[in-house]
């Protein structure tokens, strides 16, 4: 089997690209001074979530050629 390059209307890259999206709009909100400090410890736990799950997907692409692309879109 060849490995094959992900591509924009790939399910995976579009996962990817909401999940890259997701981790960056909470890391502005936890800098942000607006943030209410009650928000915080759970803005801290939906940003660890989409870590790990931006992480798993890095694995599962593993060796193959599209882990690149995966890590460019982070």
């Amino acid at each position: 089997m060849f490995p094959q390059r992900a591509m924009p209307g790939d399910p995976a890259w579009q996962q990817v690209m909401e999940l890259q999206s997701r981790k960056e709009a909470i890391e502005r909100w936890l800098s942000s001074t607006a943030v209410p400090c009650q928000l915080v410890e759970a803005l801290q736990e939906m940003l660890a979530t989409t870590k790990r799950e931006l992480q798993a997907l890095e694995d599962q692409a593993g060796s193959n050629n599209s882990s690149s692309v995966y890590r460019r879109a982070g």
